[in-house]
């Protein structure tokens, strides 16, 4: 029973996703539906398609999928706040009409489909696979270097809008004078450079730091939990297109 089978691992993948505190008794019911509206059911229905991806055409198309937009939100400078009533119903009605639309797909080239794949050569689908997993895992921070679209023009010349930057995770000893970091600020990720190293009270490292295009130092210092990593490469222009996707209008 396939159809079984892709809701029990999709509902499996989706419980796995949330935390255990998430899954408790809300003190209202609106609560409640904000909870199972605006997250779980976008959530599973994402799944869902996934594993329907999965049935039709093996994992590469489900990976793709799942790896598109675990990139896309990773790599984005921003994302549509929604309220919890509008993400259920595009969550719901987004997977649906896809998969409505595969499975019409599916039943008319099936034939042509697999004809096409007993000609291929395996190694090119083993190939693809294995290249698509390793995109993703480094456009979702598996390894200990990930990227970031640039939204600001603060270190300008070094980095300028649009670039990609690499950060690669470090020790916080590592970190040097005149290194550009990265940083978490009131939710946002900031790359700007280290002026000086001072300690707090705990004995760790406060970075106090600038952008090469601020006329002033930073405000506050950048604490040891607010360290996200060090900046080692910068990919000229390449994130525009994630900009202009994302950009409204």
């Amino acid at each position: 029973k396939p159809n079984l089978g892709i809701a029990l691992t999709a509902f499996i993948f989706t419980f796995y996703s949330f935390s255990l505190v998430r899954f408790r008794i809300y003190e209202t019911p609106l609560e409640g539906a904000e909870f199972l509206g605006g997250l779980f059911l976008p959530a599973f229905m994402e799944h869902l398609l996934a594993s329907f991806l999965a049935l039709l055409a093996g994992p590469l198309p489900a990976i793709i999928f799942r790896g598109t937009l675990l990139a896309f939100h990773w790599l984005s400078p921003y994302l549509p706040d929604l309220n919890w009533v509008m993400r259920a119903l595009i969550g719901s009605f987004v997977p649906v009409f896809c998969m409505a639309v595969l499975h019409q797909l599916y039943r008319s080239e099936v034939q042509k489909i697999r004809s096409r794949r007993e000609r291929e050569n395996p190694a090119g689908w083993v190939t693809a696979s294995v290249t698509s997993v390793l995109l993703i895992w480094f456009a979702v921070g598996v390894f200990s270097y990930f990227p970031n679209v640039i939204i600001s023009g603060s270190m300008r010349p070094h980095i300028e809008i649009g670039d990609i930057v690499i950060v690669q995770r470090v020790d916080l000893d590592q970190v040097q004078a005149g290194d550009v970091i990265q940083f978490r600020e009131a939710g946002v990720r900031v790359n700007h450079r280290v002026l000086e190293i001072q300690e707090d009270d705990r004995g760790l490292p406060l970075f106090i730091t600038k952008g090469d295009n601020n006329p002033n130092p930073d405000t506050e210092p950048v604490k040891a939990e607010q360290f996200l990593g060090r900046v080692v490469h910068v990919v000229p222009r390449l994130g525009w297109l994630t900009i202009w996707m994302r950009s409204p209008g």
